[in-house]
């Protein structure tokens, strides 16, 4: 879904939480009644179809967006191009169009996270390292959950407040529709993931001081306007933002790698706790963030056509280089 930083939701200071996440009632206007057909019909199709036509329904709908979004399959094919230059044309184009079909389950996704029910999204969990985020967090000091920006992303949500044995806490970005946007926040206050603004440092840093698990992923290009570095990304430079190692190095928190990507044949969700880095941070900003995006290289090769590639992830380049896109 897109996203937009200026909107409407206020954020309480005093609880460092995002307000109006309930009175759903205030988008009852015609201006909303699309996106409420739309929730409808995801609705139906999350509680009343199997799984697996959830799945192909996902698919032919991330067909139907791969045919219309030329400005996104040339982004997604520059990006495949850059980080895949070993793959030929045709394995390019098949990387492609399984992305896409991925996209498209993600929207169903949003409906699996919002109202499967437990029982059910059990029955499709593989989790796998728990006792590595447990280990992490008895330290005291807050655990980084390092991760990156998959299709998948909002389904893990709920599967990390489902297997956690812990509250998670996760940055967030508001999105662009209103009604959406109380609505994603309502569900992740029910599933137990306390969502932090993403203007909010102090309240992020707040939460990994009192031991608490943040969901982090500081795999996208920020441009100029946040400190970053640029780092090799799939032997690209990308504009690398230096905050997670701050972070580690303000809390003492350990960084403990999260993979999770949807299985083959209708299996449901992979879900795994990796080791904690071992020193980590170091004395150099530099090594460290190489690090960190080899890591991310490692997570995003398990299932490729499941990342965001459609994120102009090397927007921001290197003075004298010309734009990729």
């Amino acid at each position: 879904m897109p996203e937009n930083e200026n909107n409407s939701i206020e954020i309480n200071d005093n609880e460092d939480t995002l307000e109006c996440t309930h009175g759903l009632h205030r988008f009852i206007h015609a201006r909303y009644w699309l996106t409420w057909t739309g929730l409808g019909l995801l609705y139906l199709t999350v509680v009343w179809l199997p799984y697996r036509w959830q799945m192909k329904i996902g698919r032919l709908l991330g067909r139907l967006v791969r045919a219309v979004s030329r400005k996104r399959r040339r982004i997604v094919n520059t990006n495949l191009k850059l980080c895949f230059p070993e793959l030929s044309q045709d394995q390019c184009e098949k990387l492609d169009k399984e992305h896409f079909e991925s996209l498209g389950i993600s929207l169903i996704e949003f409906g699996i996270a919002f109202w499967m029910s437990n029982k059910k999204l059990q029955r499709l969990s593989h989790v796998k390292g728990i006792e590595n985020l447990t280990q992490a967090h008895q330290k005291g000091n807050g655990v980084i959950l390092l991760a990156g920006h998959f299709t998948t992303l909002e389904v893990a949500i709920r599967l990390l407040t489902t297997h956690s044995p812990i509250s998670i806490h996760g940055i967030y970005r508001e999105q662009k529709n209103p009604l959406f946007n109380a609505m994603l926040l309502r569900h992740r206050h029910e599933n137990d993931a306390k969502p932090i603004s993403r203007k909010k440092t102090h309240s992020l840093i707040g939460s990994l001081k009192e031991g608490s698990p943040v969901f982090y992923l500081p795999d996208q290009d920020f441009g100029t306007k946040y400190r970053s570095e640029f780092i090799p990304f799939f032997g690209v430079p990308a504009a690398t933002i230096t905050a997670t190692t701050r972070l580690a190095k303000l809390s003492n928190a350990d960084v403990v790698p999260v993979s999770f990507y949807r299985l083959d044949d209708n299996k449901g969700y992979h879900l795994e706790f990796h080791p904690a880095l071992d020193n980590f941070p170091s004395d150099s900003d530099t090594a460290d963030l190489t690090r960190i995006n080899h890591c991310l290289e490692e997570l995003i090769k398990e299932k490729p056509e499941q990342y965001f590639w459609f994120h102009r992830r090397f927007k921001t380049r290197p003075e004298g280089e010309e734009t990729v896109y």
